[in-house]
């Protein structure tokens, strides 16, 4: 007998990550309405720009008093490199230029507690910027080039 790999439409799911003994903190998601179904709301939260030395994370507090059902962040997610005089905390390494520079930057972003809550409270959508691979790349040759 095979399992479905199908889930129910508007049905809530719990999820938690483990590894060796490591668990991570529960976390939160719904799958979709019926294509037909009838929304009685959708909220939507919006975020963008999250330079970790700048500032902190305090916006998602109030994103999560919202109750929304999805939050939409537009890009520059994590930032490669540094500026700004007046920073509050600090990245502790230089630019990313290596996949394992970009990961352990990813993880420290992810290391703020209210960006936590966020990502646990519901299901985020994501769009990719180009600070995620190195600010103004586009074209045949980065700024860097």
């Amino acid at each position: 007998m095979s399992r479905s790999r199908t889930s129910n439409p508007a049905r809530e799911y719990w999820y938690r990550f483990t590894t060796g003994d490591a668990r991570s903190p529960a976390g939160r998601t719904w799958t979709a309405p019926k294509r037909d179904a009838r929304l009685e709301r959708m909220r939507i939260n919006l975020a963008s720009c999250q330079q970790y030395e700048h500032g902190y994370y305090t916006a998602y507090r109030q994103m999560l008093a919202d109750h929304p059902d999805l939050i939409v962040h537009v890009g520059d997610y994590i930032y490669e490199l540094t500026w700004g005089t007046e920073r509050v905390r600090s990245h502790g390494a230089g630019e990313c230029y290596t996949l394992s520079d970009y990961r352990v930057r990813h993880a420290l972003y992810r290391s703020d507690p209210d960006l936590q809550a966020a990502h646990a409270l519901c299901p985020w959508l994501l769009m990719w910027d180009d600070h995620e691979v190195d600010n103004d790349y586009a074209g045949p040759v980065s700024r860097r080039g």
